[in-house]
């Protein structure tokens, strides 16, 4: 198999585990995420392959498997990090900050939130900007 079609089978998977993921088929999300990331990963695309542990620590979360969430929202952020992708960093930044809200660590929640407003106003992702600066006035408020 070459290059290209490598890469349409990981995308496939991708869209496979997306499809999974809505409809609540988290074992099934996981396998095909899974694979597309190994797979991106081997052909070099780490921006796809961040996207795609991104993708697991969604379904992680959505499972309300905090922990798992975490671990892979972590090693998703220095490989967008390593790439310069602002917009992958700061999506990071919220996931982690929204689940240590869920496991009541507001003062973490709070820290990672404040490191994604300013990477969303540089990019210019108003609605994006205006949740995290949303979560953050919560927050403020709670710690009076």
């Amino acid at each position: 198999m070459d290059k290209n079609e490598r890469l349409e089978k990981a995308q496939r998977y991708t869209n496979e585990g997306l499809n999974h993921a809505r409809e609540n088929e988290y074992d099934m999300a996981l396998d095909n995420f899974r694979n597309a990331f190994l797979l991106f990963k081997e052909l070099g695309e780490i921006l796809h392959a961040a996207f795609q542990l991104g993708n697991i620590g969604s379904v992680y979360r959505n499972m309300g498997d905090y922990t798992r969430s975490l671990e892979e929202y972590k090693k998703a952020l220095p490989l967008f990090e390593q790439l310069g992708h602002k917009e992958g960093i700061a999506d990071q930044f919220t996931n982690i900050a929204y689940i240590h809200a869920m496991k009541g660590e507001k003062k973490e929640a709070l820290l990672y939130y404040k490191k994604a407003l300013p990477l969303y106003a540089e990019i210019g992702s108003d609605q994006k900007y205006e949740y995290t600066k949303q979560n953050i006035e919560v927050f403020e408020l709670e710690k009076q």
